[in-house]
């Protein structure tokens, strides 16, 4: 039976304790090691191992899975929270969410929705940055952390943008420190010629909401250098 994780083979059914009682990372390795061949695409897994916890029919630990969300990949914050009790609050906040018709609206483990975003080349950054993915509190770690993934997956790694980001209607050529012309040539006196990227509404709200809360905390300082991000002349 080694390497069977799937109902759709015949010992599917025998297997329901493999899954039992394994947070998201091991059952995720499963998949991994052996629910997929040694050539598989990354994302080959991730579609196994989604296959394998949120599918509603003939799931083989559908047990285990529908009694419990250690399997699904939840953000660490929250399994602590349901392993302590649900507060009112946070119990109505996720209540509430949860009846959300938007499937994007339960929020992942950080760690996975990076798997996520390498596997799938077409997944914008609006589809895996969810600050409830860092915190129960938005203010607190969220919308942090959403910024600071942000600026490094999208302004300095160049890996992936926000899916609003729309170009600027402008001349091609724009003069930037000295510089004009497209982005990564140089002109004569050696700087870098830049074009203007565009615009996304989301990144300046995130920007915007990001220091507001660095100066509701007194951190002013802080909060003028988060706002040198702001891309559009309104913002």
């Amino acid at each position: 039976m080694g390497g069977i994780l799937d109902d759709e083979d015949e010992l599917a059914d025998k297997l329901a304790n493999v899954c039992l009682g394994l947070d998201w990372k091991r059952i995720f390795g499963l998949c991994l090691w052996y629910g997929q061949g040694l050539e598989a695409p990354i994302s080959k897994v991730v579609e196994a191992y989604e296959r394998l916890v949120f599918r509603q029919s003939n799931l083989v630990s559908s047990s285990f899975i529908n009694n419990s969300n250690k399997a699904k990949p939840l953000p660490p914050w929250l399994l602590d929270v349901q392993r302590k009790g649900f507060p009112a609050t946070l119990f109505t906040k996720w209540n509430n969410m949860m009846a959300s018709s938007n499937p994007a609206a339960e929020p992942n483990d950080p760690l996975y929705a990076l798997i996520k975003l390498h596997a799938d080349p077409a997944l914008s950054l609006s589809s895996i940055l969810n600050p409830l993915s860092f915190s129960s509190s938005l203010m607190e770690a969220g919308i942090p952390m959403c910024w600071h993934l942000y600026i490094i997956l999208s302004r300095v790694m160049r890996a992936r943008d926000f899916a609003d980001r729309r170009p600027a209607i402008r001349p091609r050529r724009s003069f930037i420190n000295g510089g004009g012309g497209e982005e990564g040539s140089e002109d004569e006196d050696g700087y870098e010629k830049l074009t203007h990227e565009g615009h996304s509404p989301t990144a300046d709200l995130l920007t915007s909401a990001y220091a507001f809360q660095l100066e509701s905390w007194g951190m002013i300082q802080e909060a003028i250098f988060v706002l040198l991000h702001i891309e559009h002349s309104t913002g």
